[in-house]
């Protein structure tokens, strides 16, 4: 018998101090979409959506997961029930070239529906979702969000926090990306660098700039080009064994990625549908690409949610990554995991390990989208 499950929307804005810069854009203020689900019993379970780009991609996300949730909530117990969900209305996301928002806000909710289990289990996430396994084993993390200004700064603090890699922003001018490369290198303390082009290069320049950084020895070279051209990630993965993408496709995009011959295939559980979505993207032939390393630039329940996985299925994935920017969200909410020597350790807490108190939150709710954090009750008719 299904349980009884009521759900809250948390639309969150926090300012920044620094805005944060990427080739394709900026984000002035800091965004987070989290879901609150709460069974008869009192048992919480939490989820979120990517809501980074563009600038209205909260107010969209929301009207999206609010709609879905009114229209679903009466049989969503349990984190299989998803799939009904995504079967029901992926034609209907199709036809209104909206399939992206879809994916992202059922993302959360699929999310919270396997913290919730968790939870009910009394058992941490990775212990639900690999039976057998004590997923005590530390998960690779690298820390991300640097640049193209602050490099020294930003490194330096995330030395000091105890990562050994960083990953740090290129695509802009070239010859300051340069700099700021042989600038990271030479930090005491950074062990390895990646590099994220966030799909700033044609695929001319990327011809150029990719092989600069290969023979430099970085980690992986992310989004060189548009996630969108395949046959450029072709061209480039028979000719270079470092370059790195996902982060910006669904399963069907990723089902054309053996072709593509990539390093490291990146999904982000918030964007590519929850962790359902992420298990078929991990349990693809090994000949798609090397490994897994799961892209994360959100809140504290996207950091917490990608490290539980990962850690469940340690073989396949093999990073994580580790927003370092602003976000007063992530500060308020106790981490799941501490750093030690450039690898996360979990804590033992049920579900994702978080301990989120809700009226730590109300601050920082959107003022225009207060009527969407109305509590939701189960037959989707609000409270």
């Amino acid at each position: 018998m299904n349980r009884r499950v009521s759900a809250t929307i948390w639309p969150l804005i926090t300012p920044l101090k620094h805005p944060i810069r990427t080739s394709f854009g900026t984000m002035w203020n800091r965004p987070v979409l989290l879901l609150q689900l709460i069974d008869e019993n009192g048992v919480e379970g939490w989820g979120e959506s990517w809501v980074n780009f563009p600038s209205w991609a909260l107010d969209e996300r929301v009207v999206v997961l609010w709609r879905l949730l009114k229209d679903t909530l009466g049989f969503i117990a349990r984190p299989g029930a998803v799939k009904e969900i995504i079967e029901h209305y992926r034609i209907q996301a199709v036809q209104s070239g909206n399939l992206g928002s879809f994916y992202h806000a059922v993302s959360a909710l699929e999310i919270a529906l396997w913290d919730l289990e968790a939870q009910r289990h009394h058992k941490p996430l990775r212990n639900l979702l690999h039976l057998g396994k004590d997923g005590l084993s530390p998960v690779p993390i690298y820390a991300s969000g640097i640049g193209p200004d602050r490099i020294q700064e930003r490194i330096e603090k995330a030395i000091d926090d105890g990562f050994t890699t960083i990953k740090f922003k290129v695509g802009f001018d070239t010859e300051h990306d340069h700099e700021n490369f042989h600038l990271a290198r030479s930090i005491p303390g950074v062990r390895s660098i990646i590099v994220d082009a966030n799909q700033g290069w044609s695929r001319e320049a990327a011809l150029k700039e990719v092989p600069y950084y290969c023979q430099q020895g970085v980690q992986w070279v992310e989004e060189p080009i548009s996630a969108l051209d395949f046959e450029g990630y072709r061209l480039l993965g028979q000719q270079f064994s470092c370059i790195a993408a996902g982060e910006n496709w669904y399963l069907d995009q990723i089902s054309c990625a053996p072709t593509m011959q990539l390093k490291v295939l990146q999904p982000d559980l918030c964007k590519i549908g929850g962790i359902e979505a992420a298990r078929a993207v991990i349990d693809f032939p090994a000949v798609i690409s090397d490994y897994v390393a799961f892209h994360v630039l959100g809140g504290p329940v996207a950091q917490a949610v990608s490290l539980q996985v990962a850690s469940a299925w340690s073989e396949r994935v093999k990073w994580v990554e580790c927003d370092t920017n602003e976000n007063l969200v992530r500060d308020v909410v106790q981490p799941s995991w501490t750093i030690i020597d450039g690898a996360a350790h979990l804590n033992s807490l049920p579900g994702l390990g978080l301990k989120i108190h809700a009226n730590q939150l109300e601050d920082f709710v959107a003022t225009h989208l207060q009527f969407y954090h109305l509590p939701l009750a189960v037959d989707g008719a609000r409270s």
